[in-house]
């Protein structure tokens, strides 16, 4: 039975984690589980990326041949989440897509521009639908993406830490009502990572920069000595004499991380809608600085809720996952979010991706030329047996090995041949690909409005026309009548260019004794846009189209013509604007 390779990548604070697995079918297994740390002397301060990058390759050099999906975790300290809802309940998965984008570059707390996001958890009941939208900054998913293509390792996807341990719970949680709540406590070394879930369901994540090498660094305070030492120490590993021991207050690190965890639990019941029922029924705690002897205990005593080491390891084993690897020892409670990615690829419980668009593309191109390779390889191959077998029939026909050879001489200059022949077709498939411009939208508008002497535009703008399925048009317009605003609407919605057409409130302004009315109006450019504008600006070379579009474009312009006021200074700002497009802003 064929398996599909998966490899996990964690990249913590102190360590890199490379946790390989097979999939199939009917089961999941854990071949190679890898962990290395970073050479450092103390907890304090940050590795530079070229430790981390080595580090990897390190790791990776282990990894067997062949073709993998490599899965990445980011810090969730770095990503934003945010609860959309009230979106239409009869909204599509696609309507769905495009209204979360939307509504997502006015939430997220960053610029758009510099902003990766995705959302999951969508919820659909009578009264909408909302979804969870996850986003993180470009330069911040970039860096951890740049750590592995320092050795041509492309991701194919990423997750946020807290979201791949949720994935690897989950499952656990399936005979919970639904108000019993859980929380999932993952200390690592730098950071702490929260999940809460009510019932099955994740309800609330967040993490908090307080981890294990805060108290590793108490310890190098105290007693001196490298980092390795002062980590031993913590873990209870080396002997500690009373009297050094009773100076390291331990408990203040602990009470540090018990605040952040009440204040993430009130978090919760601000943020989820029945806010009044969340009470934790039960803490699961893991990652390196759940280590820390008694820890549990002191958390079940300070807050009154039972408290327990969860291992990642035996959620992975009850879950039907097998294990093929050599016993890791004490690095087991480590692995939540490495199983965790593992896990989600077989059973794909969080369906978000912060993976950006250009390295999907980058994975396409790849594996268009992996195939084309593998193609000629094949051939290859089959030519080379062909040879062996005349060999082998008779040594003396060194003729048929002298063919031979320059067959093999003709594949290889064959395949360059498809290589360059392969680049021109997608450069040629891009450049015949239809595109829209924002003098083509201007240029219809003109044909379809060409009598200015009822509706006015005061204001054009066009944002995101790199991206079709979330352009966006905006314009003010001037009309002497209500009357004139609607059919202005209406002969947009029937040219087929033009969705989602919306007009704000009306208001009247007095000008040379005359009323006009403004308004704004906001629409998208509908699927079928870039084919029309393309019939326009090239008939005769789409297939499929009728001839002469443009001048039928013209003529139902003429039939549908909206007129616009006398208003001079508002034709004047139309004038300037038609000329100057630097005035519109996203024209591809």
């Amino acid at each position: 039975m064929a398996k599909n390779l998966v490899i996990a990548v964690d990249i913590g604070t102190n360590t890199v984690k490379v946790v390989q697995f097979a999939l199939s079918s009917s089961e999941i297994r854990l071949v190679r589980t890898s962990v290395a740390s970073y050479p450092r002397e103390s907890a304090a301060g940050d590795i530079d990326a070229e430790t981390i990058s080595r580090t990897f390759e390190e790791l990776w050099q282990e990894v067997k041949g062949g073709k993998h999906t490599v899965l990445l975790s980011i810090p969730r300290l770095l990503v934003t989440t945010r609860r959309l809802s009230d979106f239409p309940t009869a909204a599509s998965d696609e309507q769905l897509s495009n209204l979360v984008s939307m509504q997502g570059e006015t939430e997220i707390p960053f610029s758009a521009d510099n902003a990766i996001f995705d959302y999951h958890d969508v919820r659909r009941r009578e009264n909408g639908i909302s979804v969870e939208l996850v986003a993180a900054k470009r330069e911040s998913v970039q860096g951890y993406i740049d750590y592995l293509q320092s050795i041509d390792v492309v991701p194919t996807g990423i997750i946020p830490s807290a979201m791949a341990t949720a994935a690897l719970a989950q499952p656990l949680l399936d005979g919970n009502a639904p108000e019993q709540t859980t929380m999932i406590v993952d200390i690592g070394a730098g950071n702490t990572d929260i999940c809460l879930f009510q019932g099955q369901t994740l309800g609330f994540s967040r993490s908090f920069s307080i981890g294990g090498n805060d108290l590793t660094l108490r310890y190098h305070d105290e007693v001196g000595g490298d980092f390795e030492f002062a980590e031993q120490i913590k873990l209870g590993r080396c002997g500690l004499d009373q009297e050094s021991a009773d100076r390291i207050p331990t408990y203040q690190w602990a009470e540090q991380l018990l605040t952040q965890v009440q204040q993430s639990i009130g978090a919760a019941r601000r943020e989820l809608e029945s806010s009044s029922s969340v009470n934790v029924d039960e803490i699961w705690i893991c990652g390196g600085g759940a280590q820390v002897a008694g820890l549990p205990d002191y958390f079940a005593n300070r807050l009154g809720i039972a408290t327990k080491n969860w291992n990642p390891l035996d959620a992975f084993s009850k879950q039907g996952g097998k294990i093929d690897t050599a016993p890791i020892g004490n690095v087991g409670s480590t692995l939540a979010v490495a199983l965790g990615l593992g896990m989600n690829a077989a059973t794909d419980a969080i369906t978000l991706d912060l993976l950006p668009r250009e390295e999907k593309v980058k994975l396409t191109q790849s594996d268009q030329r992996r195939r084309l390779i593998y193609s000629f390889a094949a051939g290859a191959v089959l030519l080379a047996g062909i040879g062996l077998g005349a060999l082998t029939f008779s040594r003396s026909q060194r003729m048929e090995n002298a063919v031979l050879d320059e067959q093999i001489q003709y594949v290889a200059q064959s395949e360059s041949r498809a290589k360059q022949r392969l680049a021109k077709n997608l450069a040629a498939a891009d450049l015949l690909t239809p595109r829209v411009s924002a003098l083509d939208i201007l240029r219809v508008l003109s044909l379809r409005f060409s009598d200015r002497t009822k509706v006015a535009w005061t204001n054009f703008q066009i944002s995101r026309l790199d991206e079709l399925d979330t352009a966006k048009i905006t314009f003010n317009i001037e009309a002497r009548s209500h009357g004139d605003v609607s059919e202005m609407i209406r002969v947009m919605g029937q040219s087929g260019l033009f969705t989602n057409i919306k007009s704000g409130d009306v208001t009247s302004v007095k000008r040379e004794r005359e009323v006009f009315f403004q308004t704004q109006v906001v629409c998208n450019l509908s699927p079928d846009a870039p084919q029309l504008f393309a019939q326009t600006r090239f008939p005769g070379t789409v297939a499929g189209m009728q001839d002469h579009a443009e001048d039928k474009l013209v003529q139902s312009a003429k039939k549908t013509t909206v007129e616009r006021p006398q208003s001079p200074n508002a034709e004047a700002r139309l004038l300037v604007e038609s000329q100057d497009e630097s005035n519109v802003s996203g024209s591809r």
